[in-house]
């Protein structure tokens, strides 16, 4: 396991920017690994964000790392919040095949309404059918707001 002190001697970490540099060479350090930037350690691949973590507090977290701003290369360290799965889940983007322009919100075809639904704790609320996409829309942000989502949910 990484500790900050070997991170530290061989990478530098802006905090601002959220990006590492080799020490040795000055280059940028990491490369995209499945969807997030990862650097190799002692052959053992470790994702930046998590590195940022461990480079500023000492320790790497012991839960999930939230991207706030839902953009998975911006590693800065106002950007990151530790959190569990559940509330990580509470924060993500929305889908581009969705039409309707919000989370949780899609048009029933065969009945000709908008309907609203969330996800709470791995269980479906049915929110109910609406006439009217903003009021499909409105029912959704309210409820949103009573789960405890965060503000970027939902955004892209």
């Amino acid at each position: 396991m990484i500790t900050q002190k070997q991170l530290k001697s061989r990478y530098h970490y802006n905090e601002k920017t959220g990006i590492f540099t080799r020490i040795s060479t000055g280059n940028i350090a990491g490369s995209l690994n499945c969807r997030y930037l990862a650097i190799n350690f002692d052959r053992k691949k470790y994702y930046n964000h998590r590195l940022a973590w461990l480079y500023v507090h000492g320790e790497l977290p012991e839960g999930s790392l939230d991207h706030i701003n839902h953009n998975r290369f911006d590693n800065s360290i106002e950007n990151l919040r530790e959190t569990d799965q559940l509330t990580n889940s509470k924060n993500i983007s929305i889908g581009s095949a969705n039409i309707s322009g919000h989370l949780g919100v899609h048009w029933l075809k065969k009945d000709k309404v908008w309907a609203a639904s969330i996800m709470v704790k791995q269980k479906g609320i049915w929110l109910g059918r609406f006439k009217d996409k903003f009021e499909a829309i409105d029912a959704r942000l309210h409820a949103e707001k009573l789960y405890g989502f965060h503000a970027n949910h939902g955004k892209t």
